[in-house]
């Protein structure tokens, strides 16, 4: 009988690393700092929100990104419980955090200048969105972590589209228009496309105005495919991070996010104006339209995103792994 010293040990199977189990000590100290963090991004949160209210195409964007989000993270039935414990990951996340705010302090950057400023706003944009993935991987854990990793990602590219907003606006309603211009012209319609100064009550600025047998179309800042291209993009950021697509694949996705936004609000263009003159109720037509253009674009990208690789993951299963997400 060979001793029981003489026969091949088991192989070990390496426990997965936790979460320090909360404490006493824990409970004060973790508040404290998340509130203090708060304090500091306070101003941060006031512009984002007073943006966010101001501009209908952001909202519309935040709303499917959260509605996205809140999708995944109850995928497979996940129950959502608070752990409200720290680990490696989200203590690094804050110091990352709060080192990103102590450079915006100490380097001289010019915030008279439009460089300046704009580098200080986004350090800081990215120290929040580093603050809130510290809280999340703190109060869910981390058996959520892919999808909370890609909402807090998209949400960082969120708020950055909300810095961009102002300075885009204009250059994609002009590209919107001469599109739609070029593309009317193609199929027969005679387009001119000009900046003209409108009589109203109150005098503004000028409007870009899309001119179609004799009909006139403002470009206004709704036409410009702003909340489209931002809806778009925050889908497929969530979505690339949680399926953990390599950096060729997300450049790929990306560029394809851009596209179908681009036709797809091109295309809305085109109904809108050659439906108005067959119907009556311009503004119910006009709504209509833009729902089914946004949400067929977000639909599509969900589709070929979502199921992105499934193919060669059924093609050669293995054994799905006990660890938790990381």
């Amino acid at each position: 009988m060979p001793n029981h010293s003489e026969q091949p040990a088991s192989p070990e199977i390496p426990k997965p690393k936790t979460a320090s189990a909360p404490s006493i000590v824990d409970w004060p100290i973790m508040l404290a700092t998340y509130l203090g963090a708060m304090l500091v991004f306070y101003p941060l949160i006031r512009w984002l929100f007073r943006a966010t209210e101001a501009s209908e195409q952001l909202l519309h964007a935040l709303i499917v990104l959260s509605a996205a989000g809140t999708f995944l993270l109850l995928e497979k039935r996940r129950k959502l419980t608070l752990v409200l414990a720290h680990d490696q990951r989200s203590v690094g996340l804050l110091i990352a955090s709060f080192i990103l705010v102590a450079l915006v302090m100490v380097l001289p950057l010019n915030n008279q200048s439009v460089a300046g400023s704009f580098a200080h706003e986004v350090l800081l944009l990215i120290a929040f969105g580093l603050t809130l993935a510290s809280l999340v991987r703190y109060t869910l854990g981390c058996h959520v972590a892919r999808a909370s990793q890609g909402f807090i990602v998209a949400f960082t590219f969120f708020m950055l589209l909300a810095l961009a907003l102002p300075v885009l606006d204009w250059p994609m309603r002009a590209l919107a228009g001469k599109w739609s211009m070029n593309l009317l012209g193609w199929l027969g319609y005679g387009a001119n496309l000009q900046l003209l100064n409108l009589p109203t009550p109150v005098p503004g600025p000028p409007e870009l105005v899309l001119s179609v047998a004799g009909r006139p179309f403002i470009v206004a800042a709704e036409c410009n495919g702003f909340g489209l291209l931002s809806a778009s993009l925050l889908v497929t950021i969530l979505l690339a991070v949680y399926r953990k697509l390599n950096m060729l694949d997300f450049i790929l996705v990306f560029i394809l996010a851009v596209g179908t936004a681009f036709i797809a609000n091109t295309l809305r263009i085109l109904i809108i104006i050659l439906l108005a003159p067959k119907v009556d109720n311009y503004l119910m037509m006009h709504e209509i339209v833009g729902l089914i253009c946004f949400y067929s674009a977000l639909g599509f990208l969900w589709w070929y995103i979502y199921g992105f690789g499934r193919g060669k993951a059924q093609a050669n299963p293995t054994k799905p792994s006990q660890l938790p997400e990381t």
